[in-house]
């Protein structure tokens, strides 16, 4: 990764989050089709709302990896 896009990238984590989701649309819009099976959004956006509400928290990735384990699914 250059310098260049190393330091608009930190200037973009930089932002308020909804400057950043906005920054995120934007470039998203250049693409011709979404970077993910378009069936999915409506189940993102259900979801984004949830957590957005609080209705639902989110797991760090130490809690994923041991629910997995704890399910046997994972296995170090």
């Amino acid at each position: 990764m250059s310098k260049t896009t190393e330091e608009l990238l930190a200037a973009v984590r930089a932002l308020p989050e909804d400057e950043r989701a906005s920054v995120i649309d934007s470039l998203l819009e250049e693409y011709d089709e979404l970077p993910f099976d378009p069936a999915w959004l409506p189940i993102l956006e259900k979801r984004s709302a949830l957590f957005d509400s609080g209705a639902i928290q989110g797991k760090t990735v130490a809690e994923l990896r041991e629910s997995l384990r704890n399910a046997g699914v994972l296995h170090d």
